[in-house]
């Protein structure tokens, strides 16, 4: 077996750092606490409780940074293969690839992000209204207002760990499945293409991986070796265009589709191909159901 490709820092020592910085905050934040809630006016409170909570972000920010720009890529090759999965596939293999690499990708974890400003929320307002009721509540609330400091910066240092990126993270690309869910959706909803998956570049070196240059593709019915569509998407998951793939001699090049982009359209350019093809390489009982579905009159002379 190959060696590691991958020299990584010891996610001991950046966790101990980080997680003493967020606990010393915590109690630094629990003493101020003590004395700015004896006022119970709101807006002595929010100023210095808001400035505590965000000064926690660029201190998590620059642990985390720090211990992500350790992260070094020796030079490997990888060996390369073409995949074609099923969406639902490529679902799970990129949840996969995303737990594997958390480290070393870079994603926006909206799960955890949710969580952070939640629990910023909890620290900003649940001890202010503590400290409206007993005297107990109001003695609780600064203790309250530093263990909530502390769920707050762990949710948010598990948050950065994803979004901020690694010197590596290029090397790595990912692609949320979501990302890909307008363009299955379109293709699924286009009646003449018979399958609708993901084609992939998977590089292989040892028990690592990388999955590259992925394309949301459609195989067109009764045609599905000899043409197909695919989808270029933007970074946001926007269709942008479709393309045609044609695999056949003396297959002419077809423009691509960028505008007015429908189930309908998709369905217009399907047909277009299906002509195309049958001028070229002429008809047979498949392609001739496909045509009477489209309720297409063609007529090619064979000779």
């Amino acid at each position: 077996m190959e060696d590691s490709p991958l020299i990584l820092p010891s996610s001991i020592f950046y966790n101990l750092i980080l997680l003493s910085s967020i606990v010393i905050w915590s109690f630094l934040s629990a003493y101020i606490a003590q004395y700015v809630l004896l006022d119970l006016i709101f807006i002595n409170w929010i100023i210095p409780a808001s400035g505590l909570i965000l000064i926690l972000i660029p201190m998590v920010f620059v642990i985390v940074w720090a211990e992500k720009n350790k992260i070094e890529l020796l030079d490997v090759e990888w060996d390369f293969k073409k995949r074609e999965v099923a969406y639902s596939e490529y679902k799970s293999m990129a949840y996969e690839y995303a737990k594997v690499y958390s480290g070393i990708i870079q994603t926006v974890d909206y799960l955890w992000l949710s969580i952070s400003i939640a629990a910023a929320l909890i620290t900003l307002f649940v001890p202010f209204l503590m400290a409206f009721g007993p005297i107990l509540t109001l003695q609780f609330a600064p203790f309250v207002f530093g263990f909530s400091m502390i769920m707050y910066g762990v949710s948010l240092s598990v948050f950065l760990r994803s979004f901020v990126p690694a010197p590596i993270s290029s090397e790595f690309p990912y692609t949320p499945a979501r990302k890909l869910r307008d363009a299955v959706s379109l293709f699924i909803s286009t009646p003449s293409l018979s399958w609708t998956g993901v084609r992939l570049d998977i590089g292989r070196y040892g028990d690592y991986y990388v999955m590259e240059d992925l394309k949301v593709i459609g195989r067109i019915d009764s045609l599905e070796s000899a043409a197909c569509l695919v989808a270029e998407l933007d970074q946001s998951g926007q269709v942008l265009r479709i393309n045609s793939e044609l695999n056949f001699e003396e297959a002419p090049t077809i423009a691509p589709l960028e505008s007015n982009i429908s189930p309908e359209t998709v369905q217009h350019l399907v047909i277009e191909i299906i002509k195309i093809y049958v001028s070229i390489r002429g008809s047979n009982e498949l392609i001739d159901e496909v045509l009477a579905e489209l309720s297409i009159d063609f007529i090619k002379d064979t000779g």
